[in-house]
């Protein structure tokens, strides 16, 4: 069954915090999980890139739109 992982996390956080959500990321990615998050800056981003670095699915929800 295919597992749906949605991640919430700060704008403004620090260059540890964006490490550790991309290394997230490419964990979910490496675990076939398909991430659901904001799509923003920070901890979100950082996990988007995290998951497309390794090739998996992440779905942006955007609050508006505006990119």
């Amino acid at each position: 069954m295919p597992v749906q992982v949605a991640v919430c996390g700060p704008r403004h956080c620090t260059d540890q915090d964006k490490t550790n959500a991309y290394q997230v990321g490419g964990l979910l990615a490496q675990a076939g999980a398909t991430v659901i998050c904001g799509g923003g800056t920070g901890v979100m981003a950082a996990v988007a890139a995290g998951v497309r670095a390794e090739g998996g699915l992440v779905v942006g929800v955007r609050p508006n739109d505006t990119p």
